[in-house]
């Protein structure tokens, strides 16, 4: 390698956390967001992230990053099993009538398993919602207009 090494996730991960000790959010946000763009399974740094948006108080950007997560780990868990399924052919078949008869496949007939992490982003998203949609509403309060008197 040259002498410019590329510094390694774990590293960005601590130079991030230094900077949310420093209370430079705006700066560990761009190494978190450049940690998840290069591994988008990384639950520690999409973790991060919502957290700071939150103190930010950018709801759309924490709304953001808790879809672009669940999407990513939904879709990785959903490979793994698809994998196991083909590397166990015989297994799954024999199994699935039964998974199936307790309800424990999902709607693409795959195990229904809800992995803790993305249990835990969902109801985080569920949350953020909820707090969204009563912003939204304080702000459509109607305005009344001043009565005249003549």
């Amino acid at each position: 390698m040259g002498p410019k090494s590329k510094i390694t996730e774990n590293q960005q991960y601590t130079s991030a956390i230094e900077l949310e000790k420093e209370k430079r959010y705006s700066e560990a946000v761009k190494i978190y967001e450049s940690i998840v763009s290069g591994n988008p399974l990384n639950i520690d740094a999409h973790n991060r992230l919502m957290v700071l948006y939150r103190k930010l108080k950018d709801s759309a950007k924490e709304l953001r990053t808790i879809n672009r997560a669940v999407k990513a780990y939904q879709q990785k868990i959903e490979s793994d099993q698809k994998l196991w399924i083909k590397s166990n052919r015989e297994k799954a078949e024999l199994s699935k009538q039964l998974a199936s008869s307790l309800g424990m496949l999902n709607e693409k007939g795959q195990p229904a398993y809800e992995n803790e992490t993305l249990s835990k982003w969902k109801v985080r998203l569920s949350r953020l919602k909820e707090r969204m949609a009563k912003a939204k509403l304080k702000t459509k309060r109607p305005i009344k207009k001043a009565v005249r008197k003549k």
